[in-house]
């Protein structure tokens, strides 16, 4: 019989040692690899997120049309030969489009009716721009950066991020860039997106694309690379609330100080990392977080450039068209106006005949709001422009003696105080921020038929409509780009006080 003798003390102890030194070997491997896989994770995220928006936009395969170049020709080509029945009823469609879009109004005098006229020039251009369109895309506007103002570095540039979903054009991303033209001088400002317009990132911007489904990794990640001293978060719910809120999972435990601009008529988004939560009126402020901490809340006003929209009021005055003639600016879709906006409008025209409406804006209401003003039999007192450059508004809004806001939802609206800055007296319907903007409701109808009423009532008295633009031109004075970008450098010195840069003089600018 062979024994086994026992292994000797000091064998059992270097084994265990060498046990241990395993384990210790396997453990760190371990953590490498778990390292690893968080990595691979984050980078799946972010390869989701762009899947996820890639069939958010129904992109694969043409169950959306290309946007332009040769396959947006290609697909129409296609769908010709497929639906020749569609697509000529389609193009008819476009050419009755283009053909009431071409209409103007005209009369003889001040006590003629109002008639209107075919332009021929209008429609060619009108037929020939949609025809471009259809065949080759729309042409793409883009932003591009120009600093302006008087604002300069005091100091070592304070690094802000603007969060935004997109940058559509729109409100919020002109506030972006007003922001970025005015304070960035003084302030390092980055763009974080999920989503860019047709004409691409804004030149003169640095911008990261984290795309709709991203995960809160994708956020850490840019927020890493760019590490702002502020975040500047420009908010409005709706489908994109998942996005914002793995914004504010990526931006919890950093003790970043932050911002959410709440821009649209919605509850802000509560979160323990916002420091400052800015409302576009105190509407917003009043009527959706009116239980938020009041050292919390600020109401800063969107800010327009004066300088664009300038003219005289005596020569308004003077002008009979203009005094009898009432504009609407808006886009025509169902967020601000609804089906019913027009029938204040019809009314008006039917009490007062001499009236004439020039409705500015495009969008799916366009033509049922056509169709209604000629089942009324007022369709002459209505000229409709479609969508117009930005440009062009001024001289749009010369035309005209009052403005009209016949809107169902309104969270501030900057084409109000466009019109108060020409010195047009303003009416419409008492909803949202109107009688903050006009501060009081003089003008501004409880329900459509006061609206009415009270409209009629203001075209008939030109010294008062006169005297009201000029109040309005007056209080636009508050709603200048300028003052609201001071109270936004204001807002950013109070979280991230001035930086300075101890041992330099003070930084001068030579250009």
């Amino acid at each position: 019989m062979i024994r086994a003798e026992p292994p000797e003390e000091k064998d059992i102890s270097g084994r265990w040692e060498d046990i241990h030194d395993r384990l210790d070997r396997l453990e760190a491997r371990q953590a490498e690899l778990l390292e690893d896989i968080k990595v691979v994770r984050e980078q799946l995220l972010v390869i989701g997120g762009v899947l996820e928006q890639v069939r958010d936009k129904r992109l694969i395969g043409w169950s959306r049309p290309p946007t332009s170049g040769p396959g947006l020709l290609l697909y129409r080509f296609f769908e010709l030969v497929r639906s020749p029945g569609e697509a000529l009823a389609f193009l008819s469609e476009l050419e009755r489009h283009a053909r009431e879009l071409s209409r103007r109004t005209r009369r003889s005098g001040a006590a003629a009716p109002w008639q209107l006229e075919f332009s021929y020039p209008t429609y060619l251009r009108r037929l020939t721009g949609a025809l471009r369109e259809l065949l080759f895309g729309k042409a793409a506007p883009h932003y591009r950066i120009v600093h302006r103002g008087s604002r300069r570095l005091a100091g070592r540039r304070r690094k802000v991020l603007h969060v935004i979903p997109n940058l559509n054009i729109g409100g919020s991303t002109q506030l972006v860039i007003d922001l970025i033209e005015y304070l960035g001088l003084e302030n390092e400002m980055q763009i974080l997106t999920a989503k860019l317009p047709a004409g691409g990132a804004p030149v003169g911007a640095i911008t990261h694309l984290v795309p709709l489904g991203s995960r809160a990794p994708a956020f850490a990640h840019v927020l890493d690379a760019f590490a702002p001293e502020l975040v500047h978060v420009h908010y409005w719910g709706g489908s994109d609330e998942p996005w914002y809120a793995e914004a504010f999972s990526a931006l919890s435990g950093r003790n970043l100080p932050t911002v959410e601009n709440v821009n649209t008529p919605v509850p802000p988004l509560r979160d323990p990392a916002v420091n400052a939560y800015v409302f576009v009126s105190d509407y917003v402020r009043t009527h959706f977080a009116a239980d938020l901490d009041p050292a919390l809340a600020h109401v800063i006003h969107p800010g327009i450039d004066r300088a664009v929209f300038q003219s005289g009021a005596i020569a308004r005055a003077s002008d009979a068209d203009a005094a009898d003639t009432v504009i609407m600016v808006y886009r025509l879709e169902r967020d601000k106006l609804d089906d019913a906006s027009i029938e204040v409008l019809i009314e008006i025209a039917r009490q007062r005949p001499a009236t004439r409406f020039l409705v500015v804006g495009d969008g799916p209401l366009l033509d049922l709001f056509v169709q209604r003003t000629i089942e009324s039999g007022v369709r002459a007192n209505f000229e409709f422009t479609g969508s117009v450059p930005f440009a062009a508004l001024p001289e749009l809004y010369g035309r005209a003696g009052t403005f009209i806001a016949p809107v169902v939802r309104e969270s501030f609206g900057q084409v109000v105080p466009f019109a108060m800055n020409m010195g047009l007296a303003v009416c419409g319907n008492d909803i949202g921020a109107l009688s903050e903007i006009l501060d009081g409701t003089e003008t501004l109808g409880r329900d459509p038929a006061d609206t009415v009423a009270k409209a009629v009532a203001l075209l008939d008295d030109a010294e008062r409509r006169v005297a009201l633009g000029e109040r309005n031109r007056t209080r636009s004075a508050m709603f200048g780009v300028e003052q609201m970008v001071e109270h936004y450098a204001e807002l950013y010195e109070g979280l991230v006080p001035a930086l300075d840069m101890p041992g330099f003089p003070p930084a001068r600018i030579f250009r």
